[in-house]
């Protein structure tokens, strides 16, 4: 189980837009940081914005192989955090709670999808700039090993975060309000024998 902390599984990226105006100086923070982690810093092509007719440029940093291990997240975790909590500072993207989160909605629907475990992902993303893409099996294998790093990485059970909203909303959308229980009892049954997940 070891090989959970040690294999790189967690596709990891730290992005943004900037506009001209803030261009040199957002490349240069991110360029920074970027070397600092010995990570790799991209630059995209200038896109218009529907609602603003300023161009920006997406811009992002990750590591070279573009996942990194849970042990390599516990080495850097105050400088990952730390990144991702001064754009977000900047572009005044904080809750009341200090810890924006906001994950993939369309979880339960992949879900059932899925024809294996190994195939369902789970996508947060940490303060709307750094987004973490994962297999939820291995996550659930973190947790059984070291919590208090699964937590330091996800902020949060796996459980504790498919029980919160936005997801109970939507599931509630589209099995429960249809009136098509079963599908309540499918998904419940996928989450447990899975993942020994419990929807409350």
């Amino acid at each position: 189980m070891n090989d959970v902390m040690t294999n790189r599984w967690i596709k990891t990226e730290i992005g943004f837009s900037a506009y001209a105006n803030s261009l040199m100086q957002s490349r240069e923070f991110l360029k920074n940081w970027a070397k600092e982690l010995g990570w790799e810093y991209k630059e995209g092509k200038k896109i218009q914005g529907k609602e603003d007719s300023r161009p920006c440029y997406p811009l992002s940093i990750s590591p070279k192989e573009g996942k990194i291990s849970p042990s390599e997240f516990e080495e850097e975790a105050d400088k990952i955090i730390t990144i991702a909590e001064q754009i977000a500072q900047s572009f005044g993207n904080v809750n009341e709670y200090g810890v924006p989160v906001f994950t993939n909605t369309f979880f339960f629907s992949k879900l059932m999808e899925a024809g294996k475990k190994e195939a369902v992902e789970m996508v947060l993303h940490r303060y709307g700039v750094l987004a973490l893409i994962y297999p939820l099996y291995r996550r659930r294998e973190l947790e059984k090993i070291n919590i208090e790093l699964a937590k330091t990485i996800f902020v949060q059970t796996a459980e504790k975060e498919i029980n919160l909203m936005p997801f109970k909303i939507k599931i509630s959308e589209h099995f429960f309000n249809k009136g098509k229980k079963e599908e309540k009892k499918r998904v419940q049954e996928r989450l447990k024998n899975w993942f020994n997940i419990d929807i409350y």
